[in-house]
């Protein structure tokens, strides 16, 4: 260990032990949420697409996924068993099956990360909407999360069938219980935000009901480069290349509260898409975004790119929920997941209004990064640290305020 990352860690171990009358939390668990149009599987181009599907999961690590388009029993089980046990270490369980008059619907959730509860299908005139209720025990407590998974009618000309089925979706939300935690997903194939089912779902009245659009990225998004980086659709130059954001997640207003599920901020992903793809294959030249890997196999895999979302878990008696005391001074938590990869939650508070600084070293002191720098008011604020170019090792993430700081260590393997 060189002379100046002996002196570095030993000022690391000053701050770790002297921080007057502060006390340190672990960050809480998250979710990260996929929904995923996955092209007719598996079709009989599904076992080619397999390994392309396992690229893809491996590459966004999710918790839970939701998938449109999959057609029977038998694809339920080749996804599951192929492709989400293949991809990752973890053992995944898959809702029962309902096969309806179109294709279907399907949910896979890693076991450990949540539980079963049940599932139920509201008819429409075309397709059915799958409602799936999962669970994530606590301490003295259980969290409910509903996912209503909707594909709705496909084309232009068709925007009354789909608020005719988007409005038939919105009755079933207005009957849940206040409070209420839920996502809506899918492939709604909505071409702009003056359509009505999209209307129909976040707007008046503001009840349990009302959904939110966690991007609010109003406008035509139809062949408009200016919403080219929320583009899902199609991954392919001969299916007219990306020019469409058919594929949401919307939730209820509580996915914004601090307690239970919580939006992690900047967390909306349209999966593979750079923003630089604009009316081509997502795979043609640099995808600046994921690897060519992995570009290739949202080519090849689907016409859709997957979309997703983090959630943090928040319980009412968790540290880090509202009731949540912030420390006479502040304090910075343990990020999660540590070790990580791509990512890692950063969180903090402060017990008044102020000017921080949060910024990432490495063993040598050097600053590799600034997450935050400015003025903050009271409260919990969270940080999503994506990594970049940095390389596998020991960080330390500090947090400078104007009654002192504090130093975390972190791991990136990558």
């Amino acid at each position: 260990m060189t002379k100046h990352a002996s002196s570095f860690l030993q000022k690391l171990i000053f701050f770790l032990i002297l921080l007057p009358g502060c006390v340190w939390a672990q960050a809480p668990d998250t979710l990260r949420v996929v929904s995923y149009n996955i092209l007719n599987f598996p079709g009989s181009s599904g076992p080619e697409r397999v390994p392309e599907f396992r690229k893809i999961i491996r590459a966004m690590e999710p918790d839970i996924v939701v998938v449109q388009e999959i057609l029977s029993q038998a694809g339920v089980n080749t996804f599951l068993n192929d492709v989400l046990e293949v991809a990752t270490s973890d053992e995944w369980e898959a809702v029962p099956f309902h096969n309806g008059t179109d294709t279907d619907n399907a949910c896979f959730f890693r076991v450990g990360a949540c539980e079963f509860v049940s599932t139920r299908q509201i008819s429409t005139q075309l397709r059915d909407i799958s409602e799936y209720v999962l669970e994530v025990p606590q301490v003295d407590t259980t969290i409910i999360l509903r996912i209503y998974s909707a594909h709705l009618k496909a084309g232009q000309g068709d925007e009354q069938r789909r608020l005719a089925e988007a409005t038939i979706l919105r009755n079933n939300l207005n009957n849940l219980p206040d409070g209420s935690h839920f996502l809506v997903l899918g492939d709604f194939n909505l071409y702009e935000s003056d359509e009505p089912a999209y209307g129909m779902l976040i707007g008046e009245p503001d009840n349990a009901g009302r959904s939110f659009d966690p991007i609010d990225t109003p406008g035509d998004w139809h062949e408009d480069i200016a919403f080219a980086a929320v583009h899902t659709q199609a991954t392919r130059h001969n299916y007219g290349g990306m020019d469409d954001r058919f594929d949401f997640i919307l939730s209820s207003r509580t996915v914004f509260d601090t307690i239970g599920f919580q939006y992690l901020d900047n967390s909306y992903t349209s999966f593979g898409n750079d923003g630089n793809h604009f009316n081509t294959s997502i795979n043609y030249g640099e995808n600046t975004a994921v690897p060519d890997s992995i570009a290739d196999a949202l080519y090849e895999a689907s016409d859709h790119l997957p979309v997703y979302l983090d959630l943090l878990v928040h319980p009412a008696s968790s540290p880090a929920g509202r009731n949540r005391a912030i420390s006479p001074c502040f304090e910075l938590y343990a990020n999660f997941p540590n070790p990580f990869n791509n990512q890692t939650v950063i969180e903090y508070s402060i017990a008044t209004p102020g000017q921080i600084r949060l910024q990432v070293f490495d063993l040598l002191g050097r600053r590799v990064a600034t997450l935050a720098d400015g003025f903050r008011q009271p409260g919990t604020h969270m940080i999503h640290f994506h990594p970049g170019g940095l390389a596998s090792g020991y960080y330390f993430y500090s947090l400078t305020t104007s009654q002192g700081a504090q130093v975390r260590p972190m791991v990136l393997m990558k």
